[in-house]
């Protein structure tokens, strides 16, 4: 009978051959963390820039709501906080931004067409005033049906 014998150097392989797949299964579980990390992240990222976007939005209508700060500059901070809209929204929310924004123009092309006319009391001038006003009315009733357009967006209950 041969007693084989262990030797250190045999100790040694077979502590490396244990260690190796210990080492791979804690490489796969930082891996797979560093994933979980990531997906939130972007949760995080998508949900921030359309809160940006639903914020801009807010600020438009609030802007619309009162004729001293329906202006240019109103409307061009909306239009830059708008830009990844498409991305980040479906169709359907895209065209109402799209549509607030519309509205938006038409009432400061009303405003300026309104100083125009300055002078006097036409019928037209009469027109423009009441269409201006419509689109005014319209823009404060507005803040309700944004938060329902974003509300599937910015629900963050399911995550």
């Amino acid at each position: 009978m041969v007693q084989a014998q262990v030797t250190h150097e045999d100790i040694r392989l077979w502590m490396t051959a244990c260690i190796t797949p210990v080492i791979a299964a804690f490489g796969v579980w930082i891996a797979y963390q560093q994933h979980r990390i990531q997906k939130y992240r972007l949760i995080y990222d998508v949900s921030a820039r359309r809160l940006c976007i639903f914020n801009a939005s807010r600020q438009l209508i609030i802007a619309g709501c009162s004729d001293a700060n329906t202006t240019d500059e109103s409307l061009f901070a909306f239009q830059a906080s708008t830009v990844e809209g498409p991305y980040l929204f479906r169709d359907n929310t895209v065209r109402y931004l799209e549509e607030l924004e519309q509205r938006f123009k038409q009432m400061l092309k009303l405003k300026d067409e309104i100083a125009d006319h300055s002078e006097g009391q036409s019928v037209e001038l009469n027109r423009m005033k009441s269409e201006l006003r419509i689109i005014r009315e319209s823009m404060r009733s507005e803040l309700k049906t944004l938060r329902r357009e974003f509300k599937p967006y910015l629900d963050l209950s399911a995550i």
